[in-house]
């Protein structure tokens, strides 16, 4: 299941159940803070009822002294209160005349005939009270002033801060675990995919990688595989390459210093027909040298094309007069068929096939050499009547150094990239070629081409 999922939907999947988590948590929590709240509520209301009721007792006792001072009765009775609680007293004209604690004495009190408010500065902080109502005092003389009974101001405390500090530290808690899991499926694979590329890096061509379901990850460990098989066909090919081209150049190589070597032990005589010999085996080597740069030019993309719209009639002339080939070639092909490609190129591919129809071919039989439209564009076909290929070389006779031939006898056939070449040369010119084959009835190769407009 995890490998069918992407890692996008996978990470949304991890955050939506975090944040339904939070949201289940906060409500709980919610829930618990608001009852703490209605408990405040009911100790502060039962706060004011008893400081209401100390206010009355004092004030009655203030109200019934035998002292001359009413005030210095009202302080010795404020000693009296309980630690928790707090009282102010103030005069008819607004003046602090008592305190409890007795240090609050210090402070400074605005009576507005209402609400008293009381500022303390102490230890460099200064606190404030806003009290309303209160009791008024009497003596026997009338009233005297206002006292005010309350609950001592505390530090105040957070409420629900543990649960806050609880719900953090479990959603931390979850997110790692979370959050650890889909790390562990993520670089999991991207460690193995590590370890693969330092052992490609090392030359290992045999090291592969498993893909572990069909998300970013398994498709990066699929494109990771196909590169190392890439490279594995690519250093094939190599190997494959270097060894067909000294093949090919041993064979004239080896005749040509044996030659030598017979002139020189005096057992070959330098004749006309020496030396006829010596030029075909250079020959041979000069144009293995030249089929070998073109396909390359070809096959790196710097071929450099210079195309212009000409006739294919015209293009295919000289290949068709050239003697010992016309008397066994037919042309065939609407004299209006254009094609905008590199002349010299055209009948290097042309003629290509032409060589390799002739070489496979009973020297009575005939060759056919015939064009026509196909696709929008124009087909050039060469049809001989040699023995044909199997299906199985039907699809590698345009390798390089690819012959039908086992033996790779040159005297059976040329080189080996004369095919290659002109399958290069076509994909240069936007074209395709192909070959169509029947065992003991010939072959037809064809070459594509898109039409005429630059």
């Amino acid at each position: 299941m995890r490998g069918s999922l992407s890692l996008r939907v996978r990470l949304a999947l991890a955050m939506g159940a975090l944040v339904g988590l939070v949201t289940v948590w906060t409500t709980v929590s919610g829930r618990s803070i608001s009852l703490e709240v209605l408990e405040e509520v009911r100790q502060a209301n039962e706060s004011a009822d008893r400081g209401l009721r100390f206010e009355t007792a004092l004030a009655t006792a203030v109200a019934t002294t035998a002292e001359a001072d009413p005030w210095e009765a009202l302080k010795r009775e404020l000693s009296t209160l309980p630690t928790e609680l707090g009282a102010l007293a103030i005069d008819l004209e607004g003046e602090l005349r008592a305190a409890w604690p007795p240090h609050w004495t210090s402070g400074k009190a605005s009576w507005d005939g209402y609400e008293l408010e009381f500022r303390l500065s102490r230890g460099g902080q200064e606190s404030s009270l806003l009290l309303a109502g209160g009791t008024r005092m009497h003596d026997e003389a009338g009233p005297i002033g206002t006292l005010f009974v309350f609950e001592a101001p505390r530090p105040p405390a957070t409420p629900g801060t543990s649960r806050w500090v609880g719900l953090a530290l479990t959603a931390m808690t979850l997110g790692m675990v979370a959050a650890w899991f889909l790390a562990s499926g993520l670089t999991a694979p991207l460690r193995d995919l590590t370890r693969a590329s330092r052992r490609l890096a090392r030359g290992e061509r045999q090291v592969r990688v498993v893909a572990h379901g069909r998300d970013e990850v398994g498709q990066l460990s699929l494109a990771f595989n196909e590169l190392v098989e890439s490279l594995e066909h690519l250093e094939a090919a190599r190997r494959r390459l270097v060894s067909d081209t000294a093949h090919e150049l041993r064979t004239p190589l080896t005749r040509m210093r044996c030659q030598l070597e017979a002139a020189e032990d005096g057992l070959a005589v330098p004749d006309a027909a020496w030396f006829q010999a010596l030029r075909t085996d250079v020959a041979d080597l000069q144009k293995l040298v030249e089929d070998l740069q073109d396909l390359a030019l070809a096959e790196s993309g710097q071929l450099e094309l210079e195309r212009a719209t000409y006739p294919i009639a015209d293009l295919v002339q000289p290949l068709a007069t050239t003697p010992g080939r016309r008397e066994r070639l037919t042309v065939e092909g609407p004299a209006s068929a254009h094609v905008w490609v590199d002349a010299t190129r055209f009948r290097q591919m042309v003629g290509n096939l032409l060589e390799n129809a002739f070489r496979w071919s009973d020297p009575d039989s005939s060759i056919r050499l015939e064009w026509g439209s196909r696709d929008e564009g124009w087909e050039i076909r060469v049809i001989d009547q040699g023995p044909g290929l199997p299906p199985e070389e039907q699809a590698r006779v345009f390798e390089r150094f690819y012959r039908s031939e086992p033996s790779r006898a040159r005297h059976s056939g040329g080189s080996g990239l004369g095919l290659a070449i002109v399958r290069r040369l076509a994909e240069a010119h936007g074209g395709t070629v192909g070959v169509h084959s029947e065992a003991d009835r010939g072959c037809r190769f064809w070459i594509r081409l898109p039409p005429a407009t630059p």
